[in-house]
């Protein structure tokens, strides 16, 4: 008999890829699911914002719709790590040349201004990890009942 209470999401891992040809760019993404419990704190605290916004009769504005977007999504992200994709100096396919960076830091720290930076600057990059996050499924895979 399985205890549905049980079932948890797994967080997972993604690889960010060139949008134009799917080329994996040396930058992994540890992401937890939308209804991970860990955001509850975050989501209620947007939502909370929001209806005492209503009260006082602030309207929504295009630009806290995004902010509250990338708030949540960073939020949903427990880290990255930029790496050369060709693998270690060395191997016989290594490629000095293709170790990502940002703007020339070529490992970005992992914090809140630096991924919204990144999530401006490049949208197809906040739109695979919003992709990622937002597919349930893949969160499941691998899963067992504890």
């Amino acid at each position: 008999m399985v205890d549905l209470a049980t079932i948890k999401p797994n967080d997972r891992i993604i690889e960010i890829t060139n949008p134009g040809t799917g080329e994996n760019l040396g930058v992994r993404v540890t992401v937890m699911s939308y209804d991970d419990d860990r955001l509850k704190k975050t989501r209620r605290q947007l939502t909370d914002k929001r209806f005492a916004d209503d009260q006082k009769r602030k309207p929504l504005r295009s630009e806290q719709v995004e902010e509250n977007g990338n708030i949540l999504l960073f939020s949903a992200m427990t880290g990255w790590e930029w790496y050369n994709p060709t693998g270690d100096e060395g191997d016989a396919d290594y490629d000095a040349d293709a170790t990502p960076e940002f703007a020339g830091d070529p490992n970005p720290a992992f914090n809140r201004r630096n991924v919204f930076t990144v999530f401006d600057a490049l949208p197809w990059f906040r739109a695979q990890v919003d992709t990622a996050v937002a597919d349930e499924e893949a969160f499941f895979i691998n899963s067992k009942s504890v």
